[in-house]
């Protein structure tokens, strides 16, 4: 539908919930009673690191990026004045090679001293896979393999029930090294997890009868998503696409035979980026 919405939050020792639906501002972000873990700080980054505005109460930008600062309101987050307390240095893009955007925003640490903070959201495997540690009610933990299994676990039960996982993190780096012109990438290590966001953008309501009419006319309908395989699979469920869910790179490395037999029990392509090579043609 083009209508994501996050509707969960998972911090290192806490998850929240989130109430109301596509980028309708309407909606609180939930979570059971003793918590002391901070919203504000797990979910700052998906609003630094981001393009998307509010106008007029409505998102204009990336779809995901709209519904991630959805959240942040309803978190409780001023948009612009949070991002005007951290005005923008430098910006990495997001890129299919490397699935994650980073700013690089001035910023104090909690001596006063002056920073530049480096906020990174981006898919989750991606964004785990460069950090040393993780936030939680300002407080540093190791990002060990405790946590690892932890996130892994969630994110396994996100995808499964449909859900896009991302992720988000934080890095001080040295106002003096920091060189805004220079590999941005190279900076984006030894990263500090804040938190795991589970969204949802559910079928049109008119897909799943698309599919049976197409399969019914003996059209064999297969989808390719940018998605993880897992919540490919979840999503094709619901539609009634038939089949089974491999990444688009492991189908890409089969060679043209392996291909030509294994395509008759694929229904899912998972993240594949559009200049994924997922079939050849022989002249």
């Amino acid at each position: 539908m083009n209508q994501v919405t996050a509707v969960e939050v998972l911090t290192p020792t806490d998850r929240y919930t989130v109430s109301g639906s596509g980028y309708g501002l309407e909606g609180k972000v939930h979570h059971a009673a003793g918590s002391s873990d901070s919203i504000e700080q797990a979910v700052l980054p998906y609003l630094v690191a981001s393009d998307a505005v509010l106008v007029d109460g409505k998102v204009v930008g990336d779809p995901t990026e709209g519904a991630l600062v959805v959240l942040c309101h309803k978190a409780g987050l001023d948009i612009d004045a949070t991002r005007e307390r951290l005005p923008r240095m430098a910006t990495l893009p997001f890129d299919p090679t490397y699935k994650l955007m980073a700013t690089f925003n001035a910023a104090s640490d909690a001596a006063g001293r002056p920073v530049v903070r480096c906020f990174v959201k981006g898919a989750a495997p991606a964004v785990a896979a460069r950090a040393a540690t993780a936030l939680s009610d300002g407080a540093s933990f190791p990002w060990d393999a405790g946590l690892r299994r932890r996130a892994q676990v969630h994110e396994d039960r996100m995808a499964r029930q449909g859900k896009r996982v991302m992720a988000a993190a934080v890095r001080d780096l040295d106002p003096e090294r920091f060189d805004p012109a220079g590999d941005l990438l190279g900076y984006v290590t030894e990263l500090q997890m804040t938190s795991l966001v589970g969204m949802v953008d559910p079928p049109r309501a008119q897909s799943r009868a698309a599919v049976a009419a197409a399969q019914a006319a003996r059209i064999r309908v297969r989808m390719v998503t940018g998605d993880e395989d897992t919540t490919g699979a979840a999503i094709a469920e619901q539609l009634g696409i038939e089949g089974d869910a491999v990444l688009g790179a492991d189908f890409a490395a089969l060679s043209e035979p392996e291909r030509l037999a294994a395509i008759e029990h694929i229904g899912v392509l998972g993240r594949v980026a559009p200049n994924t090579r997922c079939c050849s043609r022989t002249p």
